[in-house]
């Protein structure tokens, strides 16, 4: 199941189960390796695959992978450099809205109860990273709520 890493990203010929795997390795790959196109690359993915007539909980996991997407490329930006602490920020301003989006819509309640705490917990983080630490704990104790053996959102709450 490749898609072909071409200047033109293309999901025809693929499911929407398939496209979702595609842009969530890429995502994973780009992390790993440090590689800004492909996170380009997996934008623009999201992109194509939104134009799709996707479902809420489609919608929701979209979101979340593009939010991911927004990490890395944040992470990627600013490793070891000053630009941390730019005033402007805009891959932060896209990973809070997008968990956002992902956590309140109408389509979170049916996606399976451990990506709804990967999202819950995500959101959390860059709450806390933000300083609001007050949202950020709703966060991790909805998170609990929905399965109190995650661990993540557990050690996030008690460092906060």
């Amino acid at each position: 199941m490749e898609c072909q890493n071409s200047d033109r990203p293309d999901l025809a010929g693929l499911s929407n189960l398939q496209a979702f795997e595609i842009i969530g390795l890429l995502v994973d790959k780009a992390a790993d390796e440090g590689n800004p196109a492909l996170i380009d690359h997996a934008l623009a993915l999201a992109d194509q695959l939104q134009e799709r007539d996707l479902k809420p909980g489609q919608l929701a996991l979209l979101d979340y992978f593009r939010a991911n997407a927004w990490a890395c490329r944040y992470q990627q930006r600013h490793a070891n450099r000053p630009t941390a602490w730019d005033f402007d920020q805009p891959e932060v301003g896209q990973q809070l809205l997008l968990l956002r989006r992902a956590a309140h819509g109408s389509g979170f309640a049916s996606l399976a109860p451990i990506r709804q705490c990967q999202i819950l917990t995500n959101l959390g983080n860059q709450l806390d990273t933000l300083g609001r630490f007050i949202e950020a704990r709703a966060c991790w104790n909805a998170v609990i709520e929905i399965d109190a053996d995650f661990w993540m959102a557990r050690a996030n709450r008690a460092r906060a």
